[in-house]
């Protein structure tokens, strides 16, 4: 796995409110080698956006402030660099899944987290790196 990183490099930003999510992904991410930044809310996320270029962001659906939903469809009113954006939620069937979908984002990550879907879905962020 310490190759991963190097092979699909990333700059990744996470933003979810539950501090186990955050603990979980911190661990498979730091066993891929990924240096990742980690916010509280979409609020946060969007601010944190402002700053850098991630590559590629994992948003929970249901946070304060600002949900998932919602700072994905303000990220993508944004003209210019645009990452590649993951909903990490419980709820990523049906309906759910096509309303994600709609407001922009690339892809769903199911909890309890699967790592082989995870590394499929790095490995597609990676080939997808600049879309303006």
């Amino acid at each position: 796995m310490v190759e991963f990183a190097s092979a699909n490099p990333l700059k990744i930003l996470v933003a979810d409110d539950d501090l186990i999510n955050h603990q979980v992904m911190s661990v498979v991410l730091n066993k891929l080698e990924y240096q990742s930044k980690f916010v509280a809310n979409g609020k946060k996320a969007l601010s944190a956006r402002e700053n850098e270029n991630f590559s590629i962001v994992f948003t929970g659906m249901q946070m304060p402030e600002i949900d998932g939903m919602e700072a994905t469809r303000h990220i993508r009113t944004k003209n210019g660099y645009q990452p590649f954006i993951v909903a990490v939620t419980a709820n990523a069937l049906g309906v759910n899944k096509e309303n994600y979908l709609q407001a922009g984002i690339d892809e769903c990550l199911t909890k309890p987290i699967n790592i082989s879907t995870l590394l499929d879905i790095l490995k597609k962020a990676s080939g997808n790196r600049v879309r303006d």
